[in-house]
């Protein structure tokens, strides 16, 4: 769902996922994203790559910064990469408040390319 301020926006648990090309080796993923604090906590990702957890972090602003993480890529070729919002929280009958997630950019690089989502 498209942010009001642009971005993909969460107001509830779900994914954004697509098939990336990589080779082998070391990948580092920079999120660019913002969160919602509610309830005593911020949003919570998970990036996946072929369906293994490879990282997870809390998106622990109200403002866009990048939050990045390094990975092992097990093989060369396509591979699923998601993104994951695994703890919504809402108000009742207030369907935009509670702990939502948007995410503006997704930066993937290895030594020998750079791919932009």
């Amino acid at each position: 769902m498209k942010a009001p301020d642009g971005g993909m926006g969460f107001w509830g648990n779900g994914a954004l996922e697509t098939n990336v090309e990589f080779e082998e080796g070391l990948v580092t993923i920079t999120v660019s994203a913002k969160g919602t604090y509610w309830s005593g906590e911020w949003p919570k990702i998970y990036i996946e790559l072929d369906d293994h957890i490879i990282a997870a972090f809390s998106a622990d602003s109200n403002q866009m910064q990048d939050y990045t993480v390094q990975a092992e890529v097990p093989h060369s070729g396509a591979n699923l990469l998601r993104l994951r919002l695994v703890n919504h929280t809402g108000a009742p009958g207030q369907p935009l408040a509670g702990r939502n997630l948007t995410i503006a950019r997704i930066v993937l690089e290895q030594q020998s390319s750079t791919a932009e989502s």
